[in-house]
């Protein structure tokens, strides 16, 4: 089982998307309203994979909000919206090349 859960409410007035610890429930990112949008207009998600019940789908879906959610910590412009800036393209250019898993990097071990 995936060590994320992924809680989205994309039909409400006021969309979120909540990425939270499936052992400790603890929150780990949180995009409302535009934010929400936002990541969906950008292409980040689409609401069939919010929506999916498939395993696979889940953990990509995760993995893409945790990539972004890492670029957005990096990111100090704009509240994290900067895609022009080195990390944020770094981090998507990644998601492209590894849509099937997070390989560690060179030297770094997986916990």
């Amino acid at each position: 089982m995936g060590a994320f859960i992924v809680d989205a409410w994309i039909d409400s007035i006021e969309p979120s998307i909540r990425l939270l610890n499936r052992s400790t429930g603890k929150l780990i990112a949180q995009w409302q309203d535009q934010e929400a949008r936002r990541l969906i207009e950008d292409g980040v998600v689409t609401v069939a994979e919010l929506s999916s019940g498939d395993r696979a789908v889940n953990q990509r879906v995760a993995q893409e909000l945790l990539l972004t959610a890492c670029a957005d910590s990096f990111c100090g412009e704009t509240k994290g919206r900067c895609f022009s800036c080195v990390t944020r393209r770094l981090l998507r250019s990644y998601r492209l090349l590894s849509t099937e898993s997070i390989l560690p990097l060179p030297g770094h071990g997986v916990a």
